[in-house]
């Protein structure tokens, strides 16, 4: 595979990873809001960007380096 299309690879992992990973901390924070409502051993949280982003970015980095050293593959 050349340079040129493994840099690709790499950049669309990293976005789809960034929007997955912060998609899905997100929810999970959701969650923990909506479950704190029932049980009191839960607490809640307050949802911002610096809860969210640092999963997304662990995710899209790990998924950009996968892609871009062939790991599943030519």
């Amino acid at each position: 595979m050349e340079e040129r299309e493994r840099n690709k690879l790499a950049l669309a992992g990293l976005i789809v990873g960034l929007i997955f990973g912060s998609g899905l901390n997100y929810l999970f924070l959701l969650l923990q809001n909506w479950l704190s409502q029932f049980w009191s051993s839960v607490e809640p949280v307050e949802i911002t960007v610096g809860k969210v982003l640092p999963l997304g970015i662990l995710l899209g980095l790990s998924m950009a380096a996968a892609l871009r050293s062939g790991l599943f593959g030519d």
